[in-house]
């Protein structure tokens, strides 16, 4: 699958894994079509962080989210190599204090859901796996 680079803009990516807080999904939602933002919603297999939506809209972190948060940053900082080795092309990048996930702005929105899936299953293949060594540690 070819992405087109016509220019530099990114493209947010706002995850949801399972979070209580789904109105605030919703209203991210709704606040990016109002602002014509492109965005892709990622519904299943991100780090449950939320910390680049929770901070684009300067919204306070529970205990909860904070919690989510420090496993997120774990999780990212042991597979910063391998998700950069499989997914080149989406322009991933990560820092130590939160998760920066974005695409390059795409094409169309059914291609950005094809790659959104496509990441998705993958790191939720990779967030289990995590999970199970760090249990049978």
């Amino acid at each position: 699958m070819k992405i087109r680079k016509e220019d530099d803009v990114p493209l947010p990516l706002w995850l949801e894994l399972e979070h209580p807080r789904w109105d605030l999904i919703q209203y991210q939602e709704k606040a990016c079509q109002a602002e014509r933002i492109p965005y892709i919603v990622l519904w299943h297999g991100c780090p449950p962080c939320l910390v680049c939506t929770w901070e684009h809209f300067s919204l306070p972190l529970s205990d909860y989210g904070q919690r989510q948060a420090a496993q997120a940053r774990r999780y990212i900082e042991k597979r910063r190599d391998t998700l950069r080795k499989h997914f080149p092309h989406l322009g991933l990048s990560f820092s130590v204090c939160r998760w920066q996930c974005s695409f390059e702005r795409l094409p169309d929105l059914e291609t950005g859901r094809a790659l959104a899936a496509e990441l998705s299953d993958y790191l939720t293949g990779l967030f289990r796996q995590t999970l199970e060594e760090d249990h049978a540690d």
